[in-house]
């Protein structure tokens, strides 16, 4: 909670995103809510990905947002961010002291790693749910597939409850519904059960995987038909699946870009974790942890089992979140901008790597591999270097990388907040640019007009496909020189706002 209160302290009321600017008088305009959810043309630009959960918690931090304006004490900061991250941390807590038994300090210092974090402490500002509702997801699934597993191992006769399997099922199916990523993360447990079932032939752990196979297939299901039908019933359109489609040329084109820059992505989220350390410093970290798993990690009795487990952990921390990070880097690009690398998209890689440190720190403890004191400077060093990187990593969130997008936004924002905080002051003069914006029209005077996010579908294909030839030729700076194989959605979201 304290580290909550400094997090909010430091944001200052947040700041307003370009997308929000359409999206929250959006939610707070006159009609109902399933009609809102289920318009994916508008909250997500025309790019449908099945994420009506996230959009959900979406109008929750949008009213919670206006009941504060009314209230006298304007911001744009997420309800929804702050109260998964504390329930996060329950977990975390739970799980390191509670399951494993580490000593209170060493769960106290991973939960400092992980409140330093710039995606953490740096991204309360209201942008989407959907990365951290896919976290909550993750950490809980980690928790109970934990005690499930060992469950199994310490009583082989105890079979898989009803409860259990409901439970899993339910958090995964929850972890599709916020995002496509979450989608991509049960993929991904269920190839570490299959390792786990093929190193000790638990039949509770193929009931296990069942849960998760079932959760793949049923938000299939969801994303094919139920909410298209969903959608054309209360938006009369069907959504457009382009936006899943990835562009396999572009990878094909420039295998050795995109396979460098997944990997720079994933040592950032790791090295931002641990202490800001160098890339270098990270990737040794990565392998000294796989040593730790795959060499020193199984009994003599249990060696082979447990070295076939461990290769599963192994490809679910490393090589299939690498995959994934270089998934989200052929469809949106912009990851790479300092500003992206920092916030938002890797929630879940921080929390679920969080996770698996706890089980680290908690093989230290009990084989007593380091001495106390040692142990102790390692975390006290890397929750040293994380504190001092955050007005670093503030700098480089806030200086963006386009011209007059975010950097303005930081600048406006304070205006648009002090406006909105006189909103009943009738001497308080209101400058030209902060009377045009569409937030404070909207709370001013309730006025919102649905213009259009996207172009539209027939009449301007010429002009998207322009926009499309001229956005694979341009070049962005910032970690590499960003060629046409890289296309940015956010780029279009801002010509055709302005």
């Amino acid at each position: 909670m304290v580290m909550m209160i400094c997090s909010v302290v430091w944001q200052h009321g947040g700041v307003l995103y370009p997308e929000v600017e359409s999206r929250l008088p959006y939610y707070l305009s006159h009609g109902s809510l399933l009609s809102k959810l289920y318009d994916s043309d508008y909250l997500d630009m025309g790019m449908y990905q099945a994420r009506e959960l996230s959009y959900f918690f979406d109008y929750i931090d949008c009213k919670f947002i206006a009941c504060c304006v009314a209230l006298g004490h304007p911001h744009f900061l997420s309800l929804t961010q702050y109260v998964f991250l504390v329930l996060i941390s329950l977990v975390l807590w739970r799980f390191g002291v509670g399951e494993l038994k580490l000593e209170r300090w060493i769960g106290l210092c991973v939960l400092l790693l992980y409140w330093t974090t710039p995606a953490v402490f740096l991204g309360g500002a209201f942008y989407r749910t959907a990365k951290i509702g896919v976290a909550l997801a993750v950490v809980v699934l980690y928790w109970s597939i934990f005690r499930i597993l060992r469950a199994a191992r310490d009583i082989p006769r105890c079979g898989l409850s009803a409860r259990s399997w409901l439970v899993c099922f339910g958090w995964a199916w929850a972890a599709t519904l916020f995002d496509r990523l979450g989608v991509f993360m049960v993929g991904v447990i269920v190839v570490f059960l299959g390792f786990w079932f093929f190193a000790y032939r638990e039949k509770s752990v193929l009931k296990l995987t069942g849960a998760f196979v079932a959760a793949l297939a049923l938000s299939i299901i969801y994303n094919e038909i139920i909410a298209p039908l969903l959608t054309v019933s209360i938006s009369h359109y069907w959504p457009d699946f382009k936006y899943q489609h990835l562009p396999w040329g572009d990878l094909t084109g420039r295998p050795v870009f995109f396979i460098t820059s997944a990997f720079s992505l994933y040592f950032d989220a790791v090295r931002f974790f641990i202490g800001n350390i160098p890339q270098w410093g990270a990737a040794l970290v990565v392998i000294g942890l796989v040593y730790l798993a795959l060499v020193t990690g199984g009994g003599r009795q249990e060696s082979k089992p447990f070295f076939r487990a461990a290769q599963g952990l192994f490809l679910s921390q490393t090589v299939l979140i690498w995959v994934m990070i270089l998934l989200m880097v052929l469809r949106h690009g912009t990851l790479l901008w300092p500003n992206e690398r920092r916030l938002y998209y890797f929630l879940p890689v921080v929390s679920m790597f969080s996770m698996t440190l706890l089980v680290v720190l908690s093989r230290l403890q009990t084989r007593r591999m380091l001495p106390r004191w040692c142990l102790a400077l390692l975390l006290g060093g890397a929750l040293l270097g994380n504190a001092i990187a955050l007005p670093r990593h503030d700098a480089n969130i806030r200086a963006g990388l386009l011209m007059e997008s975010l950097s303005d936004c930081y600048q406006s924002t304070p205006v648009l907040l002090d406006a909105l905080r006189n909103l009943r002051n009738p001497r308080y003069l209101v400058s030209p640019a902060i009377a045009l914006n569409r937030v404070f029209q909207f709370f001013h005077d309730g006025h919102f007009s649905k213009t259009p996010a996207i172009l539209p579908r027939d009449k301007n294909k010429t002009t998207r496909e322009k926009a499309g030839t001229k956005d694979r030729k341009s070049r962005i700076s910032g970690h590499a020189e960003i060629e046409g194989s890289v296309r940015s959605r956010s780029v279009k979201f801002y010509v055709l706002e302005l």
